[in-house]
């Protein structure tokens, strides 16, 4: 597990699969380049999937008779997803 996985978000588990899933790969000399852009890809859409799990859950809750302290969970949930995005998107555009 190394920085570059904790950077995309990456738990111990989701890096070790991207990592099988690039090994015997040959990019003369750009597996690391190739590596982090796959990832960030990858991550981002993963938090978008969440991001629209989540609108999902708060449309579901405001239409039903669901607490009011859920429908903040879920927002708050819904917040912090678009910070990890939003994060994402701008190392992404900075790298370049």
């Amino acid at each position: 597990y190394e920085e570059r996985d904790a950077f995309l978000g990456l738990d111990p588990e989701e890096a070790a699969r991207a990592s099988d899933a690039l090994n015997g790969v040959i990019l003369n000399g750009k597996e690391e380049e190739v590596f982090m852009e796959s990832m960030r890809r990858w991550r981002l859409r993963e938090l978008k999937k969440q991001q629209n799990l989540i609108i999902d859950k708060i449309e579901i809750a405001e239409n039903s008779e669901v607490d009011q302290d859920t429908t903040e969970e879920l927002t708050r949930e819904l917040i912090d997803v678009e910070k990890k995005i939003k994060e994402l998107e701008e190392r992404s555009n900075g790298r370049n």
